[in-house]
């Protein structure tokens, strides 16, 4: 008893705390605090997330084109005035206690909470080229949808065999000159039906056991790729202006403990109100199980997830 007292006097006890600082949880923290809840961010990183690192947007409705760090600044700025707490630190581990979630940190704080969400995204796995980084926003990219449009007519490389990387070959295919698919492997990793559309277009051409082992560029921008049959060792040169990484992605949640909320892709399921199975505990933006992963969508999530939580609050003993 003595403790459930203190937890409820303690100034590290929250009604909500969401772990990440990017598009969804700015969503959900700003209007959960404009309704008047005690709200908490805690991130390990910049604010905005992966937004951070995008040169331009041009399909968020509002702005003609932003940059990806203006829009998480305004994001930041309007949830600071919406008297959102921002915390900065590693989550270690989430447990609960009672009718209350625990929130561990690096720093060796633990903090209580009535509702908590889960907001931590993806970590994409880099493309493992010579130069590959020097070029990141300069034409390397992992989001064919975000940067497509800069792609326009022009000539660009996919890498990866499975789902993500066809299925992104076939939306580039309607606006690039020439798409060039890059398989690790002697087959894709794909649905069959997806197999079967890309045979079908006549500007993708597939190149099956080569890696791209350098990006090539002026520096300032991408100007074609080195790629190496793995069988042979034969290393040839494509020029292109855009190269899009689809290799895989791991979803930021080595904090939790019970497995039985994530997928077999270790992603965090949720139903329509963005709840998982545990009470209490929400899930938004791209560490889910969502079929997309977008700035709107994020941004949908977080505002879901916050008016279901006031449902929830306004219940919670």
């Amino acid at each position: 008893m003595a403790l459930q007292q203190k937890i409820m006097n303690d100034s590290n006890t929250f009604d909500v705390i969401i772990i990440g600082a990017g598009p969804s949880s700015f969503s959900a923290s700003i209007y959960l605090a404009n309704a008047g809840y005690k709200v908490a961010y805690i991130e390990k990183n910049v604010p905005g997330g992966r937004l951070v690192n995008i040169p331009l947007i041009v399909n968020y409705p509002g702005f003609k084109q932003i940059s990806g760090a203006d829009l998480a600044l305004n994001m930041y700025e309007q949830a600071e005035a919406s008297g959102v707490i921002a915390i900065f630190g590693e989550v270690t581990q989430i447990n609960q206690y009672k009718n209350y979630h625990v929130v561990y940190t690096s720093d060796g704080a633990t903090r209580y909470t009535k509702a908590l969400v889960l907001a931590t995204g993806m970590l994409e796995n880099k493309l493992m080229a010579k130069n590959a980084e020097e070029y990141e926003h300069k034409g390397v990219s992992y989001c064919a949808i975000c940067d497509g449009v800069f792609a326009k007519d022009k000539d660009v490389i996919v890498i990866g065999g499975g789902d993500s990387a066809l299925s992104n070959a076939l939306y580039l295919s309607k606006i690039c000159r020439q798409v060039y698919v890059v398989v690790r492997r002697n087959q894709f990793r794909a649905k069959y039906v997806q197999q079967e559309q890309l045979s079908q277009v006549e500007n993708i051409q597939v190149i099956f056991n080569s890696n791209v082992v350098t990006v090539l560029g002026d520096g300032n921008k991408v100007t074609g790729v080195e790629i190496k049959n793995n069988q042979t060792n034969e290393v040839k040169q494509i020029n292109c202006d855009y190269i899009f990484n689809y290799t895989g992605s791991i979803p930021s949640n080595q904090y939790i403990t019970d497995k039985s909320i994530l997928d077999e892709n270790n992603k965090i399921i949720h139903n329509e109100k963005m709840e998982t199975t545990i009470p209490g505990l929400y899930a938004i933006g791209d560490v889910t199980n969502n079929q997309y992963q977008q700035i709107t969508i994020a941004v949908a999530n977080g505002t879901v997830a916050a008016l279901n939580i006031i449902n929830y609050l306004n219940n919670w003993k």
